[in-house]
């Protein structure tokens, strides 16, 4: 992943993940304890998305760290409890069982549509 592609998607998911949590850009800089200007440049993609930053926005959102470099994050990985857990035990499976998991969960994903249709 290109850096410059890393920034965006990084500024994009504070982003929402502030507007999801009714922080704003003022209030961020104070529960991280980050400066304005760190803030600023870190939102609008300007800044190296250093870990120690990271961890200290996500530290302020409630939310793990590595959810801000996904670049499908989505509302459910800002809610659900349980996604830590799930992306830990996932990240110790075999090569094998990662593909026969997301196979399933593509499954039901589509049987779940379906189900909503009817």
């Amino acid at each position: 992943m290109k850096n410059k592609k890393l920034k965006k998607i990084v500024a994009g998911n504070i982003r929402t993940a502030c507007k999801k949590n009714n922080v704003n850009s003022v209030e961020l800089c104070k529960r991280s304890g980050k400066s304005p200007s760190s803030i600023a440049r870190l939102m609008q993609a300007e800044a190296e998305p250093r870990l120690d930053m990271i961890e200290a926005v996500a530290g302020a959102l409630d939310i793990d760290p590595w959810i801000l470099f996904s670049d499908r994050m989505t509302e459910a990985m800002l809610t659900e409890e349980r996604l830590p857990e799930l992306a830990r035990n996932f990240s110790k499976c075999s090569p094998d069982l990662k593909d026969s998991i997301m196979t399933y969960v593509a499954q039901m994903v589509e049987l779940d549509k379906l189900r909503k249709k009817s």
